[in-house]
């Protein structure tokens, strides 16, 4: 008698715990990312006193596209790349089809088509040291969805042709 009492308490404790650990999880909202960089070279080319040329200073541009489910809608804590934290803007995407270049190298437009249901958000961010890559995932995102923290990790970046500038 007192073993069958023993075995249902254990098996109460367990399904429990089942229970309490599926509650906790929280479906990750983030359906697809990608992520995009542009170099850019400004304008004339600055010399020094005599007229010789000085190296340019290129400006990199990033870009991380994420198509979400519209809820819950995830909050971008930060972004990292190469484990350093970079300022950050975020802007909703309203088309539901979005060309973000021509790849390098190629006359190929590259873009999306999201699904209406969907959420698109476009997040923009510099490096201010590019020189200062280290190992690990290219680009980790945080973000917080219902209170709870999720990861993502973007591992490759394609890079897109320059705009002309004059």
């Amino acid at each position: 008698m007192k073993k069958k009492i023993f075995q249902q308490i254990i098996i109460s404790i367990f399904l429990c715990g089942c229970v309490y650990n599926v509650m906790a999880q929280v479906k990750n909202p983030i359906i697809k990312a990608a992520a995009f960089y542009k170099i850019q070279i400004h304008g004339a080319l600055m010399v020094d006193e005599n007229g010789n040329p000085r190296p340019a200073n290129p400006d990199t541009l990033h870009w991380i596209v994420l198509e979400t489910q519209r809820k819950p809608l995830p909050v971008i804590d930060s972004v990292f790349y190469f484990g350093k934290a970079c300022i950050f803007t975020i802007k909703e995407i309203s088309d539901k089809e979005w060309t973000v270049g021509k790849l390098i190298n190629s006359n190929k437009k590259t873009g999306w088509k999201f699904q209406k249901k969907n959420s698109v958000w476009l997040i923009e961010f510099r490096n201010e040291n590019e020189m200062g890559r280290k190992g690990g995932s290219m680009i980790k995102l945080k973000a917080t969805v219902n209170k709870k923290t999720i990861k993502l990790a973007i591992n490759k970046e394609l890079q897109l042709e320059a705009d002309e500038m004059y």
